[in-house]
């Protein structure tokens, strides 16, 4: 003998069949996301990838141009392989954002999100500059080390979008923009900057 009761209707009930229907369950319908707000959250992502990769196009230039190896060719390969292989360059970037990520964050919610991410953009513009304007190589690793301890705002923009701009129906949504956005920075870095950076 079941225990369960059979419906009045005359199905059979058992541990699979769901308890309401489709149309009892009343399925929330995904709220839109802020077109501008996310826009804009994406752009300052995207200006933070393009931060990371854009010195690869140049660096081997820039190192023979600048004369950091006494004008000796084979140093310059030398330097280079070094940058390349340590990955000196980008672990400068990364140390400092790491050392920084944390404290973006804390800041982020004492004094408002907004605020970090002005500060972000302006010191990752302001980095951009000095290591363009860089004549020795401790002063492009000091240019790189200011631009990882500006980009540690990538944490902010997580925030904002978890907690400001998307709800538990359009997070996902949110959130798969943002790999969106990372990538096509990092290739804009990488590629067509190098037409406008290098010379021909």
């Amino acid at each position: 003998m079941s225990s369960s009761a059979a419906p009045s209707d005359g199905t059979n009930v058992n541990e699979r069949t769901p308890l309401l229907d489709a149309g009892q369950q009343g399925q929330k319908k995904p709220t839109p996301l802020p077109k501008l707000q996310i826009s804009i959250v994406l752009l300052a992502l995207l200006v933070e990838a393009i931060a990371e990769k854009y010195i690869y196009p140049y660096i081997n230039q820039l190192v023979s141009e600048l004369d950091i190896t006494g004008s000796d060719e084979r140093k310059v390969g030398e330097l280079f392989t070094f940058l390349n292989e340590a990955k000196f360059k980008q672990s400068l970037f990364f140390a400092t954002e790491a050392l920084t990520v944390l404290y973006w964050s804390r800041t982020s919610d004492r004094i408002g999100r907004k605020p970090v991410l002005l500060v972000g953009i302006f010191g990752l513009s302001l980095s951009m500059i000095c290591f363009g304007l860089s004549k020795t190589f401790w002063a492009l690793a000091l240019s790189r080390c200011i631009t990882g301890a500006f980009n540690g705002n990538i944490g902010v923009m997580k925030g904002i979008m978890m907690g400001e701009l998307t709800d538990s129906t359009n997070i996902a949504q949110g959130f798969s923009l943002i790999p969106i956005a990372w990538s096509a920075g990092s290739t804009m870095g990488y590629v067509p900057l190098t037409r406008i950076l290098c010379r021909s």
